[in-house]
């Protein structure tokens, strides 16, 4: 998936369809028609065959297809009434593929009359396009989605609790977006819906839409709580059994109550580091996210947070600004001075990324081959402490880097990890410490003296990155 593994990205073509409506068939032969000619993706059709038709599942369908397609990175879902431009399409594939928010490849919705879409299937070079109306929302959604994989996973697809037709896509995009961090991205375009036989389920008298109507403004009340992630959460556990009826299974979400929820962490190093690749600035896992990786190949089980090492001699501050402006992250703490001992701590849904940065040793015998990065231990009470010890740390030089599989991605890590970690966590780091903690397990912390003024060094970080003020916590 984009810089962190190096194979071509599987993009796949997600069409919900099942219908005996003549009207329906003959434009999904047009639109399907449309697509083989524009793009290469494999197409996959979700199929629901309900008892009745007004409880057609929109949602499971979509599910389906992505189940049918397997192994992919990037889905299009596409729906089978609907005509975009493919070059759209394919700016929105790149885009979630490189930020990894949920895409929709144009900002105006457009609609072609009952004539209009007549004229249409029978010549394309008619005066078809007398007959299109723009779509008065002032958000349209629907038509057309790009997801990426670990988006699509972290959401778990789609809330079949919205039966029939009517709103899952603002309950999908919601989901997204409270769940990620990460706003909606457009593509500057439109769209085209064809015009069909209404569907019985999307009248608004009709009890099944009612309901998914009531439903919706759940998901829209759930965004505006402070526990907002958890709301949604359980909204969607609420309708996963629907699924699993359908034989369709979601990956277990690794969230206990003493360390971070994995699939949201993992999301987010593979931005940073996505980022960090691009701006070519030297990178790796460090201490206990680089102790996992090598121990358990994936994060340890009751870690709280996630760690970078970051070489501080060819940083580049644009990666801060395009975590802050594209990928929804915040900045939580600030220590050290950009020449000397900084770090910078990161978080975005509750996750928090920790990037230490290393230079190299100061002159010493046996040293020189070295690098040290900086710890910070403030005086209590923490909360509203300006004083602080500070310790160095010394590990062996990092180069060469190499790379290293951990939960299915590739991150970069020193050929020589285990060295590092030896120098961490001591001879015995193979076994796992549950109560571990720096200030009094780190074997490699030397204590170097007091910072009087914690505040004075983070304005300097501040003035270096070019970012505003944070409120320190």
């Amino acid at each position: 998936m984009t810089t962190a593994n190096t194979a071509k990205p599987k993009i796949v073509l997600l069409v919900p369809f099942s219908s005996e409506d003549p009207s329906r068939n003959q434009i999904w032969g047009h639109v399907r028609s449309w697509i083989n000619q524009t793009l290469d993706y494999p197409m996959y059709i979700g199929e629901h065959f309900p008892e009745t038709p007004i409880t057609y599942n929109l949602s499971l369908a979509r599910n389906q297809a992505g189940q049918k397609a397997g192994d992919w990175d990037v889905a299009v879902i596409h729906d089978a009434d609907t005509v975009i431009n493919p070059q759209q399409i394919k700016d929105g594939v790149a885009l979630a593929l490189e930020t990894g928010a949920v895409v929709y490849p144009y900002v105006e919705r457009w609609e072609l009359d009952f004539n209009g879409t007549k004229m249409l299937l029978q010549d394309e070079t008619s005066d078809w396009q007398k007959h299109m109306t723009q779509y008065t929302h002032t958000q349209p959604l629907g038509g057309c989605i790009i997801v990426r994989r670990d988006l699509w996973d972290v959401v778990r697809g789609f809330d079949s609790g919205f039966v029939g037709w009517g709103h899952e896509d603002g309950a999908f995009a919601m989901a997204c977006e409270v769940l990620s961090g990460k706003r909606l991205q457009r593509i500057p375009g439109k769209s085209l819906h064809l015009e069909h036989v209404l569907a019985p389920a999307k009248k608004p008298d009709n009890p099944v839409y009612l309901a998914n109507q009531a439903r919706i403004k759940t998901y829209m009340q759930s965004t505006r709580q402070p526990n907002a992630r958890d709301l949604i959460r359980k909204l969607r556990d609420e309708s996963i059994k629907t699924d699993t009826e359908h034989s369709i299974s979601w990956p277990l979400v690794k969230d206990n109550k003493e360390g971070m929820n994995q699939a949201f962490a993992l999301m987010l190093l593979t931005d940073v580091t996505n980022v960090l690749d691009k701006y070519k600035c030297t990178h790796w896992l460090s201490d206990g996210t680089l102790l996992g990786a090598i121990r358990e190949n994936g994060f340890i089980p009751h870690d709280e947070d996630i760690d970078l090492g970051i070489w501080a001699e060819d940083f580049d501050i644009r990666v801060i600004h395009e975590l802050i402006n594209r990928y929804g992250c915040n900045i939580f703490r600030l220590q050290g001075k950009p020449d000397d001992g900084m770090v910078v701590s990161i978080g975005r849904v509750g996750i928090h990324l920790d990037m230490f940065f290393y230079y190299p040793a100061k002159s010493r015998k046996k040293t020189s081959n070295q690098i040290y990065s900086c710890l910070y231990t403030l005086f209590k009470p923490y909360n509203t402490s300006n004083r602080a010890k500070q310790f160095d740390c010394e590990l062996p030089s990092y180069k060469p880097l190499v790379r290293c599989n951990f939960m299915g991605r590739k991150f970069w890590v020193p050929k020589n990890a285990e060295k590092h970690i030896v120098a961490v966590y001591g001879p015995d780091w193979r076994k796992p410490k549950k109560n571990w903690t720096f200030a009094n397990d780190q074997t490699n912390m030397k204590l170097r003296g007091t910072i009087e003024d914690m505040s004075a060094d983070r304005q300097v970080v501040e003035q270096y990155l070019k970012i505003h003020p944070i409120k320190h916590k």
